[in-house]
């Protein structure tokens, strides 16, 4: 961002010092007020427009920034939900697989077949 700042700078001193060159040559060759005026304003309006710019583009980086953060924090947030989930599942195979040895056979591939189901 300095660097930007300070080519911006370098950038206005250039031009203000050609600017006040042509005013210069203008007035020795021609003394017309409107020349003057019409060349001054297309000097502000380029400088204007520099300087939008360039705002512009410090803004489109920053939301950039922002949103490439947002985006972040929602992936580690859901990888955080997911993982989270497969533990519980787990836990619930884990019991599942305890209590295979008590539980009808039939139940308990029913029970297999809802909790892979849920999982899902």
């Amino acid at each position: 961002m300095e660097d930007e700042e300070e080519r911006l700078l370098e950038s206005r001193l250039i031009t203000q010092e050609f600017v006040k060159k042509l005013f210069k040559q203008i007035s020795h060759s021609n003394k017309d007020p409107a020349k003057q005026q019409e060349i001054l304003n297309e000097y502000l309006a380029d400088e204007i427009l520099d300087q939008v710019a360039a705002l512009l583009s410090k803004q489109f980086m920053e939301s950039e920034i922002l949103l490439k953060q947002l985006m972040h924090k929602y992936l580690q947030l859901n990888l955080a939900e997911h993982s989270s989930i497969k533990t519980l599942f787990k836990a619930d195979y884990d019991a599942l697989n305890e209590l295979k040895l008590h539980m009808n056979n039939d139940l308990y591939t029913e029970q297999l077949k809802k909790l892979r189901l849920n999982e899902e």
